[in-house]
């Protein structure tokens, strides 16, 4: 997993990344919803695990409201 730096900054931080991501994954998320939910997301197919609206999508009122906020500011 872990790479010899090289001195190169975006080698160093694609693996920084990388490596951040990796522990989310298989140290976090397995406390948070299961391991074996956690198989089950990882082992389906990357274009079935984005959100495909059905009839009407929509977003919850409460991030609409955060979002206009933030667009203020």
């Amino acid at each position: 997993m872990m790479k010899k730096f090289n001195g190169n900054f975006e080698e160093a931080s694609k693996t920084v990344r990388w490596s951040y991501q990796w522990m989310i994954v298989h140290e976090f998320l397995p406390c948070i919803i299961g391991e074996k939910l956690v198989q089950e997301i990882l082992s389906t197919p990357a274009k079935q695990r984005f959100y495909q609206p059905k009839d009407r999508p929509f977003i919850p009122i409460e991030f609409a409201v955060a979002l206009i906020d933030l667009g203020i500011r």
